[in-house]
């Protein structure tokens, strides 16, 4: 009898092992898309902190020297006043 009791006794933990490493496998998964979830917090506190004035004056400066600038605010300007209109697409 005591042979039972030990293959019983080594069932039940091999099934505890078996529901333990389940329970790993889930908090590993869930700890992975916490850093994934942490890394855009930090990637997105970044671009908060960034002062993008500068860069955006540079494009604004190179647009105006390459002669693009004048055309795409007349796109643009089209674009507004098409909208605006009852007619005008969305």
């Amino acid at each position: 009898m005591k042979v039972e009791v030990q293959e019983t006794d080594a069932e039940s933990l091999l099934a505890r092992i078996r529901v333990l490493d389940s329970e790993i496998a889930l908090q590993e998964e869930v700890l992975a898309e916490d850093r994934k979830r942490r890394e855009r917090f930090r990637l997105d506190n970044e671009r908060r902190k960034h002062n993008y004035i500068p860069l955006i004056l540079e494009l604004l400066s190179l647009a105006s020297e390459s002669g693009q600038l004048k055309e795409q605010y007349e796109k643009a300007k089209t674009a507004a006043s098409q909208s605006q209109t009852p007619g005008g697409a969305k």
